[in-house]
């Protein structure tokens, strides 16, 4: 089979001038936390905007709330948490939110000078570095040419994306200085940015020929024995993707964002200090297939950005 790699694979990696500024950037910050006053606390708790297009029972129960009240802080006042079932309701609930939750692929379309990159979802080792967005694709006569040319645009009605919100699934269709990238006729799309199951249990069972999904969810597959190696092939297709972010507004001063983010990033590791609400928030990050965060920054944001456009088509879920 032609192996057919998306733009940005095999890139060097970045520039180390970038890399030394960030860190540098990080210790100013985290040296400034320790004596910048905090924000006086609302009487009404901080707000909270998650964007899950299923409504998950278990998200909705545990995981979201508890992310709630970690990103409150110690100020222990309720945070006021708003969950939107699609695009629109979220850009409804964004002006005066301080904290958003969304894929990766909607927070580039955000107005960065209004939203700062926090924290991004980190998945348990050794697969807590950034996932890729790969292509399965079923092992028979003829693929081979769909592969070269691209399926989803040679033959768009044999594909099936994991979702139409995050990087992983849509990456490929957004490569950066391509404004307006026309959505393929025919294509399908899964329910869950978060969880590309539903696409690959579809794609399995014979919908389709081809997924463009996550690679941490193709690999689970394939570990459990649903995606042998006889039957399938995996190829990745885009650089590493941030997957969940969680943004925080602006006007929350520097090094209180960057002390939040540092407090995430502990989160699911054997720390001595988690407090009980960073416990629970551990143990209610898997319905989400997580185990913590990673610090996310603006430099390490922008370096996203310029790999990717952030002008998804309106019209999808």
């Amino acid at each position: 089979m032609t192996e057919h790699r998306g733009f940005g694979v095999g890139r060097r990696d970045r520039p180390s001038l970038v890399a030394a500024s960030a860190a540098l950037g990080v210790l100013l910050l985290a040296a400034a936390a320790s004596w910048w006053p905090r924000t006086a606390p609302r009487p009404g708790g901080v707000v909270v905007v998650v964007l899950d297009p299923t409504g998950d029972e278990r998200r909705l129960a545990s995981t979201w709330p508890a992310l709630g009240r970690v990103l409150a802080g110690p100020d222990r006042v309720v945070p006021q948490l708003e969950v939107a079932r699609t695009r629109t309701r979220f850009a409804e609930l964004l002006p005066g939110a301080d904290f958003a939750i969304c894929p990766d692929g909607v927070a580039l379309g955000l107005d960065a000078g209004a939203w700062a990159p926090l924290a991004a979802g980190r998945r348990s080792a050794p697969r807590n570095l950034r996932p890729r967005g790969v292509l399965v694709s079923r092992r028979q006569a003829g693929h081979e040419a769909d592969l070269a040319s691209a399926p989803w645009l040679a033959r768009p009605a044999s594909v099936i994306f994991g979702d139409s919100l995050g990087l992983a699934a849509t990456g490929s269709l957004r490569p950066a200085g391509v404004p307006g990238n026309a959505v393929p006729a025919g294509g399908a799309w899964g329910p869950d940015p978060y969880d590309h199951a539903p696409a690959l249990h579809a794609l399995r069972l014979g919908a389709f020929e081809h997924a463009l999904v996550r690679q941490w969810d193709a690999e689970r597959f394939r570990a459990q024995g649903l995606l042998p190696d006889a039957d399938w092939t995996i190829t990745e297709l885009t650089v590493p993707v941030p997957d969940l972010v969680v943004l925080a507004a602006r006007r929350l001063p520097a090094p209180e964002r960057l002390a939040l983010g540092e407090r995430l990033a502990g989160i699911g590791r054997e720390l001595t200090d988690l407090t009980p609400d960073e416990r629970e928030l551990a143990s209610a990050l898997p319905n989400v297939g997580l185990a913590g965060f990673n610090l996310l920054i603006d430099p390490d944001f922008d370096l996203v950005r310029a790999q990717f456009a952030a002008d998804w088509p309106p019209d999808r879920p």
